[in-house]
């Protein structure tokens, strides 16, 4: 469809674990146009995950904090950094531009439809949810409650391009000094290789998708005296306020390192624990590229659309709501992780 030679603008303006979805995706493009100058466009925020990426010649970032979940047409001409750069892709010239994203609401397919008029490659790609993308000129229809798996969504967008995907694990890359960097802390922390550390993601995004501080509390308190566990709370800054809410509210000490990690910094940790509960989050989809023994907790979110993709040591906890779920179950869910993938 395109020439070896050819100019792609990949855009997927989500989230962390939506760029992490993508990686399939632009690995099989690369693999098929070894020769193609390939940029990506995200927000700011997801940068850091393309650091050492190979796929791809440069990143772009729209500066808007939430850019997904902007209920505002314009958000995306905010500030003058993001006018910056779409002007930038625009001269450019892009032969092709795919949006991965899937489009959620009226004022996601409008603010979309703005930025590839504004950019104008010679063809635009994207998945028609809904009927919401009919200004791409090739389009994938599918509906927003699918449950095809996010990866294999994006993985066949390409293939609509003719591009092969057979490979489909996930990847991320780790620099040497971050890995130094967790190991020093860990030290630090009177970590050794003999501990069972569990990484706790305490956070999301969406209200919704939040457990209550108290479960996370009580959880922690049954993990450490069972397991004589080492329990690390990992988060953001943002996320620092929570964070500090749940550790108050439990009976024995824990490692609290929101805002204190950078996200590669975040990446080289997760790798090196030994088992993850997470919430549906980014961090989640983190956790399944290096396989880590995770529980994943769901209330609302469908875990076959967004849920660990071909980690098999991740279990899933779902019900309607988050608060339907108990610590007693949860703590049942790890005791299997430990005993199947005999991780203590």
């Amino acid at each position: 469809m395109i020439g070896n030679n050819s100019s792609i603008l990949i855009v997927e303006v989500g989230g962390i674990g939506d760029v992490v979805m993508s990686i399939p995706a632009v690995r099989n493009l690369r693999q098929n146009y070894p020769y193609s100058y390939i940029a990506v466009l995200i927000a700011r925020r997801a940068k850091p995950l393309l650091r050492n990426c190979p796929y791809i010649n440069d990143v772009f970032t729209l500066e808007i904090e939430n850019f997904t979940f902007s209920r505002y047409a314009l958000n995306l001409y905010d500030t003058a950094k993001s006018l910056k750069t779409i002007i930038s892709l625009r001269r450019k010239g892009f032969e092709l531009a795919i949006n991965f994203h899937r489009i959620a609401s009226f004022w996601g397919s409008l603010r979309m439809r703005l930025l590839f008029k504004t950019i104008r490659p010679k063809k635009g790609v994207g998945r028609d949810t809904d009927r919401r993308g009919t200004f791409y000129d090739i389009k994938l229809e599918e509906n927003i409650d699918d449950s095809e798996h996010e990866v294999t969504r994006k993985l066949r967008l390409i293939n609509m391009l003719g591009v092969p995907t057979d490979n489909q694990g996930l990847e991320l890359w780790v620099d040497s000094e971050d890995n130094d960097y967790v190991d020093k802390l860990f030290s630090q922390l009177g970590i050794t290789n003999n501990d069972l550390v569990i990484g706790i993601n305490p956070n999301s995004a969406q209200a919704p998708k939040l457990w209550e501080g108290k479960k996370f509390a009580r959880l922690s308190d049954a993990l450490s005296d069972k397991y004589k566990a080492k329990i690390c709370f990992l988060g953001s800054m943002k996320n620092k306020k929570r964070i500090k809410g749940i550790l108050s509210l439990a009976k024995n000490r824990y490692i609290d390192l929101s805002g204190k990690l950078t996200l590669n910094q975040y990446i080289a940790l997760v790798q090196k624990i030994k088992a993850f509960i997470t919430l549906d989050s980014g961090p989640m989809h983190i956790a399944s590229v290096f396989k880590v023994p995770t529980i994943a907790l769901f209330g609302p979110g469908n875990p076959s659309k967004f849920g660990p993709y071909h980690n098999e040591k991740a279990l899933i906890l779902k019900k309607k709501k988050m608060s339907a779920i108990g610590v007693n179950e949860v703590m049942d869910l790890f005791d299997s992780l430990v005993n199947k993938y005999n991780i203590i």
